[in-house]
């Protein structure tokens, strides 16, 4: 199956490793327009924006912990200034080395942790 989102604007968290990489990756090869990426960790937010407009989408990073009270709004605001519009969120930021699905709480795998997609 086909996933198109040609044109949108997307926002990414956890962009710069694993899975929210691999999405921005595969958003940027399925027609997204922009793709602006959130993650603690600049250096490889940087690389995968770089990887992202090889691929002929727009791309901007912005360094953010979502457990800071004004994470959200500082990257959505980044978003709207930057590209104009979002139109969609996915959240995949989350930490693995807290325990593995088998092991860990449930309570870490929902929640502002979860990981999902929302069109805006």
């Amino acid at each position: 199956m086909e996933v198109r989102v040609d044109n949108k604007v997307l926002l990414v968290t956890g962009g710069a490793q694993g899975l929210g990489r691999a999405v921005a990756l595969e958003a940027a090869r399925s027609g997204a327009a922009a793709i602006i990426l959130t993650d603690r960790h600049k250096e490889r937010g940087a690389e995968v924006a770089s990887e992202i407009l090889k691929l002929g989408a727009k791309a901007a990073f912005v360094a953010a912990n979502l457990d800071e009270r004004d994470g959200p709004a500082k990257i959505i605001s980044a978003a709207i200034d930057k590209f104009g519009r979002l139109d969609g969120l996915v959240n995949a930021a989350g930490l693995s080395d807290r325990g593995s699905v088998a092991e860990a709480d449930t309570a870490l795998f929902g929640g502002r942790f979860g990981c999902g997609f929302a069109a805006l």
